[in-house]
């Protein structure tokens, strides 16, 4: 089912040639009414939609967003996708649709799996140097297509570009809240509601940036803040087990030892 009341599209449906590795289908821009819906199985094409301004709601397969100015929204084939505009503040958008294996490849290769909508990615000039590539390239559907698959791959890299971007940010905020869980216990559900992301993204994304999953750069900060303790202050080794959110001296000393070699009491001793 779908509805557009206030289409401006090129379609290129007619021209489809299954020897090209990207044919273009539609190049359009969208002012939303009130009752745009529009719901698909198992869609047989892929998509990019920059959102210019508004709001709405879109699930892809399982996952939901409310995508506002600024989002680029990728459907993929095969993928099953409803979305609709917030009455009060439609959308205005612009979008592609095309076929092409070699770009959706790309796409998996570039972007995180199974996430269809990326804040802060500006397609605008994007989708402008579309609409300039229709008008000089009327005649020829082919020398089109390939001029077109040049900008297409350019927005999966503006958005890989701006994930980049968040997820530096998000990693930056990660480490404080860690930081924060020195003294409690640490917990990835929190922190997946926090930033709305599932366990497997936010432990990869750190990952990539730091090395190491968020719970060892947990357990290094508390070792790190152990050590500064013992070296420079006169708390007990209890008082800081317990500053630190162990269940007891006992169980901070082994797992002090395990990871530093030597007891917290020896390196207190050893210290310079």
């Amino acid at each position: 089912m779908e509805k557009r009341e206030t289409d401006n599209g090129r379609a290129y449906w007619q021209n489809y040639d299954p020897q090209l590795p990207v044919n273009i289908m539609v190049i359009g821009k969208t002012v939303c009414e009130p009752g745009y819906f529009v719901q698909r199985k198992h869609s047989s094409i892929s998509a990019f939609e920059y959102i210019e301004s508004g709001s709405g709601f879109l699930q892809v397969n399982e996952k939901k967003y409310t995508p506002c100015a600024g989002c680029a929204v990728i459907l993929p084939k095969g993928s099953s996708h409803r979305y609709y505009t917030d009455k009060q503040n439609r959308w205005k958008k612009r979008w592609v649709v095309f076929d092409s294996d070699i770009l959706t490849n790309l796409a998996d290769f570039y972007l995180p799996g199974s996430e269809y909508c990326f804040h802060d990615c500006d397609l605008s000039d994007a989708f402008c140097e579309l609409e300039e590539i229709a008008d000089n390239y009327a005649d020829d559907y082919s020398a089109m297509c390939d001029a077109a698959a040049v900008v297409l791959y350019k927005m999966i890299i503006t958005v890989k570009r701006a994930v980049e971007d968040k997820s530096a940010d998000v990693c930056k905020k990660i480490c404080a809240d860690i930081h924060a869980f020195t003294g409690k216990h640490f917990s990835l559900d929190l922190l997946c509601a926090k930033y709305g992301y599932s366990k497997n993204h936010i432990i990869r994304i750190f990952r990539e940036r730091y090395g190491i999953t968020p719970y060892k750069y947990y357990i290094d900060n508390k070792m790190r803040t152990a050590k500064l303790y013992l070296r420079n202050t006169d708390l007990s080794v209890e008082e800081i087990a317990h500053r630190l959110g162990f269940e007891d001296a006992h169980y901070f000393s082994a797992y002090f030892k395990s990871t530093n070699g030597i007891s917290p009491l020896k390196y207190r001793k050893n210290r310079t």
